[in-house]
């Protein structure tokens, strides 16, 4: 949520995360995303073990209390890098279409691609472009 680089801890990104489960405007930067993974991964962990110990309740409030806030901070993320609100949409519609239409699909790939982009610094994906098509992806510099 609109943090300074060089300003972002464990503690407080991971505080944001949660703060800002329903904002999905202004900016998260590097640090403020990476450093939320590690919880993500551990939440994903025990809904794991919820699901084979068939813990169904408890899967689905770990699951739903970790994907609104991924996702907030995901767009707040990719804005960060340069990307515009419909590049942003069609980027995380993406894999729901891919799934629909390629059910045999990986989405590791699209896993892939999302990571590069958060990986990306601010407002590296910005475009010199004129292109109607870079445009409705990345912000013009």
């Amino acid at each position: 949520m609109n943090e300074q680089q060089g300003k972002v801890t464990f503690f407080s990104a991971n505080i944001d995360f949660f703060k800002g489960f329903l904002n999905f405007k202004g900016r998260t930067t590097r640090a403020g995303y990476w450093l939320t993974v590690p919880l993500q991964i551990l939440v994903g962990i025990f809904i794991a073990i919820s699901l084979l110990s068939e813990r169904w309740g408890l899967a689905i409030i770990l699951f739903l209390s970790i994907i609104i806030p991924l996702y907030a901070i995901l767009v707040r993320r990719f804005r960060d890098t340069g990307l515009t609100n419909k590049g942003i949409i069609a980027l995380l519609l993406l894999p729901v279409v891919l799934t629909w239409l390629l059910p045999s699909a990986s989405s590791t790939t699209i896993n892939i691609v999302t990571y590069i982009i958060a990986a990306q610094p601010t407002d590296k994906l910005l475009t010199a472009s004129t292109s109607k098509f870079a445009l409705f992806f990345a912000r013009p510099i």
